[in-house]
């Protein structure tokens, strides 16, 4: 037997996952179960060109939502520093001269 001593977290749609849920559910296992075997069979598969496109599509994809994520943070946090400063407030170290 195989000791399973790493673990895993993937991202992924609340669609995607009810998704894996319910095929799993079907075939009688846990989605944990069918996602390891999805796993170590696309890991044989690394050469097949429908895969290799499925990998390039999601890595674009989340190099996509990183940026969006940094672009709202950024926006966040400036506007916090906005409005600090339009209150004078010196918990950033810009205090509003007038």
């Amino acid at each position: 037997m195989v000791n399973l001593d790493a673990r895993l977290t993937v991202p992924m749609t609340t669609r995607d996952k009810a998704r894996l849920r319910r095929k799993a559910a079907d075939l009688g296992v846990s989605p944990g179960v069918l996602a390891r075997a999805f796993i170590l069979r696309g890991l044989k598969s690394l050469n097949d060109p429908q895969l290799v496109a499925q990998i390039e599509a999601e890595a674009e994809a989340a190099t996509e939502r990183a940026s969006a994520a940094g672009k709202a943070a950024m926006k966040a946090r400036w506007s916090k520093e906005q409005a600090r400063n339009k209150r004078g407030d010196p918990g950033n170290g810009n205090v509003r001269q007038d």
